[in-house]
C-alpha cells in the first residue's frame, strides 16, 4: 500500500487496473509500482504490519525454539522485506534491527533445512513433508537435490542387489 502525493484516475496495466489515486489516500498497488513511485518521490510506502520489530522478534524466537519450520507472517517475506528495506529504510523504524532479525530467521531456517536434508538421506526416507518453507528457501537447495537423489537411488539399487544376492 502507498500514500500517493498525486491524484490520477485508474491506471490500466498488463496485470490489471490500479487506482484511482488520490493524494493522501491509501491505495493498494503492486510492489514494483510502489518502489517506482517512491523512487520518483510520488508516494510514501506504508510499512506492512508484519514488518514490525516486536512481531519479528517473536517469530525469530518461535523459529529458534521449534524443531520444525514455523509459519512466517507473510508469503515471500524475505524478498518483500529486502525490497522494502532497500527502498524505504529511512521511514521504517528500527530498519537495521529488522534486517538483522530477518537474517537470523533466514539463517536459522537454512540450518534446519540443511539438517533435514541430511537426515532425509542418511535415514533413507522415501518421502518428506516440508511445511511453511518459502520459495527462496527451497531454491537455495534446488541445485543439490538431483545429485542427492541420484546418490539415494544408487544406494537403494545397491541395497536391492545385495538383498537379491542373499536370497
Amino acid at each position: 500500500e502507498i500514500v500517493p502525493k498525486f491524484s490520477h484516475s485508474v491506471m490500466t496495466l498488463i496485470q490489471g487496473d490500479v487506482g484511482p489515486f488520490k493524494a493522501g489516500q491509501v491505495t493498494k498497488v503492486p510492489l514494483w509500482l510502489a518502489v517506482m513511485f517512491k523512487n520518483g518521490d510520488k508516494c510514501s510506502i506504508e510499512t506492512p504490519e508484519w514488518l514490525d520489530l516486536e512481531k519479528l522478534e517473536e517469530c525469530r524466537e518461535e523459529e529458534r525454539e521449534s524443531p520444525f519450520f514455523t509459519a512466517l507472517p507473510a508469503t515471500h517475506i524475505f524478498e518483500i522485506s529486502n525490497i522494502l528495506l532497500d527502498a524505504t529504510s529511512e521511514s521504517i523504524r528500527n530498519a537495521d534491527q529488522i534486517r538483522s532479525i530477518l537474517k537470523d530467521i533466514y539463517d536459522t531456517r537454512q540450518a534446519k533445512l540443511r539438517k533435514s536434508v541430511d537426515m532425509f538421506f542418511q535415514e533413507e526416507y522415501l518421502t518428506a513433508k516440508i511445511n511453511h518453507l518459502q520459495q527462496i528457501e527451497l531454491s537455495s537447495f534446488r541445485p543439490i537435490l538431483p545429485q542427492a537423489f541420484l546418490a539415494l537411488t544408487t544406494k537403494c539399487d545397491r541395497s536391492e542387489e545385495h538383498t537379491s544376492e542373499l536370497q
